[in-house]
């Protein structure tokens, strides 16, 4: 069963703090950038403990915050009637951006193959894209798959404690 399929629960178990969120008059559009942010912690997490060291704490909780900042906002966006096309725009930007900021500095792991950190992410990027068109065309976006972004990003995390 993928990760995405908890996303409900997920939902629910975060709305106190999206009700403190809208509360402090905080926007989807801010959380989704704030879920930029966090992977790019993530991000930084991978670069600086590249080598095994204790900074690659920060890649568990960049994945985290990142998965709770992509649920939170459109729970927000649902919840304050906010949602909008241009909303969208930018959470699927900022979602691609976000991957590439995650996973981008896998490849400068030691040992890590370059052109295999390039194809996963051009993958990724790829059935990203492709669930965006199939909407646009008028079909049903999907969420679900192999290694989902909820999946990469638990993966990912995991993936960093154990290289400790």
């Amino acid at each position: 069963m993928p990760i995405y399929a908890l996303k409900p629960a997920f939902r629910k178990a975060l709305s106190p703090i999206g009700r403190l969120l809208i509360g402090a008059g905080v926007s989807a559009d801010a959380v989704t950038v704030a879920g930029v942010i966090f992977a790019a912690i993530g991000g930084l997490g991978i670069w600086m403990g590249r080598h095994g060291d204790a900074w690659l704490l920060l890649v568990p909780a960049g994945a985290l915050l990142r998965t709770a900042a992509n649920a939170l906002d459109g729970w927000i966006a649902q919840e304050t009637k906010s949602g909008r096309p241009l909303g969208e725009v930018l959470n699927e930007t900022a979602d691609r951006v976000a991957d590439a900021a995650m996973f981008l500095p896998v490849a400068l792991v030691p040992g890590v193959p370059g052109l295999l950190v390039a194809g996963a992410l051009a993958a990724m990027l790829v059935v990203s894209f492709l669930g965006v068109v199939i909407k646009a065309a008028g079909g049903r976006r999907v969420y679900l798959g192999v290694m989902g972004k909820p999946d990469r990003m638990f993966v990912l995390g995991l993936g960093a404690i154990w290289a400790l």
